[in-house]
């Protein structure tokens, strides 16, 4: 289309920033559509945003015609305000959003738009082709939107209000061939970010076959799948491997290692680390199906560089009553056998075996949790397991009031964790917080058992995760003792008679509730209190409680949860009449030895020394799978330091900024703690 008249269109997709960068990664939707836009029409300005005083002193330079805002659960509210002090700005300005924070129902879809006045038009599902056909009309319009809105214009995806706010909305459509759609890396629209501090995030495949209701790409609309060529996806890799500052590499892929093409993907990414030396992290959702076309993959990625690329498989929940409920099909446990053989092989000791986990979904119960976590910890063998707590997502079939009330499921509303700030609307500052609704009990899964099954996750965090322990933990393995029922020992047992750990343990659960109000409108209120964005920002309010007290229970109660540790061990032991005095000897000084290998804040770099009467390195040469009869041997003394490269890769992960305890989190949560143990020799 031809058009003689220079406009401004703006792209945000906006992230918070009052406790560093949230939502690190590029904006991947409003580039495609910004790409698309330039491709079709002529004469159009385009600038995309991720932070939003970036916006800010732009729109006080050179006001835009149009404003494409992108709408998810951790930047509505954020985006919402901007969209808001650009309409009281000028009231000609065209605001467009659209993302899968919008509801299913079409009622509730109304009901959206008049809450929010501000947003002129909405586009559903896929964007690029229906927001370049809405520019298109609105330039024939001349921008006078009242006009177009005035011809009941329908087109795919376009939802908004008419002038008596009749709710109007096209047919759902998707972009048939998103090969055919350019790409913003390589139109370089993204190169200003790439410089800077956000993660590529490349798309190689669009859609999921599966219908699991918690998630907003779980409607039957996203079950076709479209893919991009591997020709289109290696130029967007090499664009990005020459100028990226980030050292990590995303895909928005759903199910990554699913399908025969993945293998040519998993090829181009080990041909990309093999030419630049990037990246050093690989992450996208994997796959429900196909495992040993996910372990060909991993293996693609990781033969070239170990541990840019973690195995895993997102269960949610083992249980078939659950899954069912949920809609969501999964691979069996035993079918999956074939992952952990692979992961648990003898050169694999640092790699990382993933699985993510969602408490209280519909039908879900402790006891069933539980089995869940036994399934993916004592037979699956993961040493990366994430809980999610279950949260209701605009766009998902589960936020629908139908599920809400058959379910029993009544949300608290919270600040969403790192999700707030302060921020400039033209020359004055306001703060602004993004909420969430959390369901923290639901028909079948009382408060009481809620809070067991959170105690029980952290202390998988503490234990589990990442291996920390792997010399005790391997060996109980060997004796079939489930490292679930050691959790649960600490967690009934132990915990009761530490004042330390019970310290531990009722800052985490008080932590649960903290802040945590049964409707929007009573957050708000708390919300409006002048100290309240102070107390965010200073993270006394709205800490990560998992991410925190997993930092904390290292960093403060080091020695009470390494003690709490051999107590736990000596009595399942006895319970499983396996407690000869070589087997004390070995858990007891398995125990010291991780302690005195681990990471550890308190002595970051110095080196640390212990006598021990078992050959860990011959222990550590076989994956710690040897009986401690064939390592027993008289007392020596190893010497537990970093090397200068390794000293180099800690300083690079942990930046300038002060180790607070939110940050010590994040580094636990982000990186393979595997990679930055101490090493050892005798």
């Amino acid at each position: 289309m031809k058009n003689d008249n220079n406009i401004t269109i703006y792209f945000a997709d906006l992230t918070h920033t009052g406790q560093g960068i949230n939502a690190d990664t590029m904006p991947l939707g409003v580039g495609l559509i910004a790409a698309n836009i330039k491709k079709v029409i002529k004469n159009v300005k385009l600038e995309i945003f991720k932070l939003p005083n970036v916006l800010n002193d732009s729109v006080n330079k050179e006001h835009p015609q149009i404003v494409c805002f992108s709408n998810y659960s951790w930047n509505e509210l954020l985006t919402l305000e901007y969209a808001k002090y650009l309409k009281n700005k000028d009231p000609s300005t065209v605001i467009i959003l659209g993302g899968p924070n919008f509801p299913l129902d079409k009622d509730e879809r109304k009901e959206y738009l008049l809450r929010y006045p501000e947003i002129d038009f909405y586009i559903k599902w896929d964007g690029e082709i229906a927001a370049t056909e809405l520019v298109s009309k609105l330039l024939e319009f001349n921008l006078n939107v009242t006009k177009l809105k005035a011809t009941k214009l329908i087109s795919d995806n376009l939802c908004y209000l008419d002038l008596n706010n009749e709710y109007i909305e096209g047919r759902d459509a998707r972009v048939d061939d998103i090969d055919s759609m350019p790409s913003p890396y390589t139109e370089g629209l993204f190169d200003h970010l790439l410089k800077t501090d956000f993660v590529p995030l490349i798309e190689t495949v669009r859609g999921c076959p599966y219908s699991c209701t918690f998630c907003n790409d779980g409607d039957s609309h996203r079950s076709k799948l479209g893919r991009r060529s591997t020709k289109k996806v290696e130029l967007d890799f090499e664009y990005t491997a020459k100028i990226a500052a980030k050292r990590a590499l995303w895909l928005s892929d759903l199910n990554f290692g699913m399908y025969k093409e993945d293998i040519d993907t998993a090829h181009s990414i080990a041909k990309l680390i093999k030419k630049y030396d990037w990246p050093d992290r690989f992450e996208t959702s994997t796959g429900k199906a196909q495992p040993a076309r996910l372990i060909e993959s991993n293996e693609i990625i990781n033969s070239v560089k170990p541990g840019v690329f973690k195995l895993g498989y997102s269960f949610q929940s083992t249980d078939d009553g659950v899954l069912k409920d949920i809609k969501r099909k999964n691979i069996s446990v035993e079918n999956l056998q074939g992952m952990t053989d692979y992961f648990r092989k003898d050169d694999s000791e640092k790699l990382e075996f993933f699985t993510e986990l969602i408490l209280a979904l519909p039908n879900d119960t402790l006891e069933k949790f539980t089995t869940s976590l036994r399934d993916v910890t004592d037979k699956l063998l993961t040493n990366n397991i994430d809980v999610h707590q279950l949260t209701l997502l605009k766009g998902s079939n589960m936020a629908e009031k139908s599920q809400r009330e058959l379910y029993g499921l009544n949300p608290k509303f919270r600040v969403l964790t790192g999700c707030f700030g302060e921020y400039f609307f033209g020359e004055k500052k306001r703060a602004v917080f993004e909420i969430e609704e959390v369901i923290l009990e639901n028909n079948t899964f009382p408060p009481e058992d809620y809070e067991k099954a959170r105690i029980l996750h952290l202390l998988v965090k503490i234990y589990v995760d990442h291996d920390p322990f792997i010399e005790l933990m391997t060996f109980l393995r060997m004796k079939n003792i489930s490292l679930i029922d050691l959790m649960i020992e600490i967690r009934d047992e132990i915990i009761p008679k530490s004042t330390k750990f019970s310290k531990l343990i009722s800052d985490f659960t008080e932590a649960m509730t903290d802040n945590v109000f049964d409707s929007e409108e009573e957050l708000m209120l708390f919300l409006a209190k002048d100290d309240a964005l102070e107390k965010y920002l200073s993270s006394e309010y709205g800490v990560n409680e998992l991410l925190f007290n997993r930092a904390n229970a290292f960093v403060s109660f080091n020695d009470v949860i390494h003690d709490s540790l051999l107590e736990a061990s000596i009595n399942i032991l006895k319970r499983h009449n396996q407690l000869s005095e070589l087997n004390l000897s070995y858990i007891s000084e398995s125990i010291n030895f991780s302690k005195l290998k681990k990471f550890d804040v308190n002595n970051l770099y110095g080196v640390k020394k212990g006598f021990f009467s078992f050959d860990f390195m011959k222990a550590q040469e076989n994956n710690y799978k040897l009986d401690p009869t064939l390592i027993s041997n008289d007392k020596k003394e190893y010497v537990f330091k970093y090397e200068n490269t390794d000293v180099d890769k800690i300083k690079l992960i942990i930046g300038n900024e002060d180790l607070n305890m939110k940050r010590i989190g994040k580094l636990y949560q982000r990186h393979n703690m595997m990679e930055v143990n101490r090493g050892f020799k005798a």
